[in-house]
């Protein structure tokens, strides 16, 4: 649904993430191809960081805490802490939003 929402290639998967942030953040699912050394970024990943107003000196799409922080920033969650948790209320506004855009 996100790929759709911000206009990038639809495939289903978010690539090129780097699995060091993996374990920290279980509330990404399985649609994010983690790997130790990525070799690209993701095309969604930089369109959110866009959306979520990050300079362009850090919009490299990959989803590490500063992304993080600045989803939750633009989702006006009441915890920012650069953190996906299992239920993260970030996570499930972000749903929310994507839903309402679609």
């Amino acid at each position: 649904k996100a790929q759709a929402v911000f206009g990038t290639t639809i495939d289903g998967v978010v690539s090129n993430q780097p699995n060091a942030y993996r374990l920290d953040n279980p509330g990404i699912d399985s649609s994010f191809e983690w790997q130790v050394d990525p070799s690209g970024y993701s095309p969604l990943i930089k369109a959110i960081q866009i959306w979520a107003g990050m300079p362009e000196s850090e919009q490299d799409g990959r989803i590490g805490p500063k992304t993080i922080s600045a989803i939750q920033r633009k989702l006006g969650c009441a915890i920012v802490d650069g953190y996906f948790s299992a239920k993260s209320p970030a996570i499930m506004s972000f749903q929310t939003w994507l839903n309402n855009a679609a």
